[in-house]
């Protein structure tokens, strides 16, 4: 992930400093921070209220954190059904874990215990689109490399094979998100929270 980060240059005109730490260690000082944004990180992370109390020790007085996490699967039907799908192919619920967070209670108490103040946590509808409904099985197959050990391993036959078989099980329900155009839409429920260190 450093390495494609790195790649993509000074696109934006702003100079970006990568570093590879752990999020229940930031290798960061005290109050070195104006704003933190955590995406989709934080439902990984084995011990959160110790990550949450890391990134309000890297805040500043008056610095905000903005995170955000996905609902549960039961809040975003269509990946709830890839999972089930891509579990009776792999025998692994691999796309359980993005959504296994919890819901705004759980963020707002997890804030709260951090110490920030001014805690706002809201549920939103991101839109999504992928160019094709085989963009989106493909993608999502790949990332799930990172949560399916002997996954990464599979040749390029195998992920093939399984990217199709996923296809025509999803077949009706991929057609539904799918437009005129072939584009794949769909919006993902997740959870942001802001926060403040007084």
């Amino acid at each position: 992930m450093l390495a494609a980060a790195r790649s993509l240059g000074d696109s934006e005109g702003v100079l970006v400093e990568w570093h590879q730490g752990s999020a229940l260690e930031l290798p960061f000082p005290d109050q070195n921070f104006d704003l933190l944004v955590c995406q989709q990180g934080l439902q990984f992370f084995p011990d959160q209220p110790l990550a949450l109390r890391e990134m309000h020790r890297v805040l500043a007085p008056h610095g905000r954190v903005v995170i955000s996490i996905n609902q549960s699967l039961e809040h975003n039907p269509l990946y709830e059904t890839f999972n089930a799908v891509f579990t009776r192919h792999t025998g692994t619920p691999s796309l359980a874990a993005p959504f296994a967070f919890g819901n705004e209670a759980k963020l707002q108490r997890l804030l709260s215990e951090a110490e920030f103040s001014s805690i706002r946590v809201e549920r939103v509808s991101l839109p999504t689109r992928f160019k094709s409904a085989n963009d989106f099985v493909q993608g999502t197959i790949l990332g799930s490399a990172a949560v399916i050990p002997g996954f990464a391993q599979l040749n390029a036959a195998h992920r093939e094979a399984l990217m199709q078989n996923v296809l025509q099980e999803m077949r009706d329900v991929l057609a539904s998100y799918t437009k005129e155009n072939h584009a794949f839409d769909f919006s993902v429920v997740a959870t942001i929270g802001h926060a403040e260190v007084e």
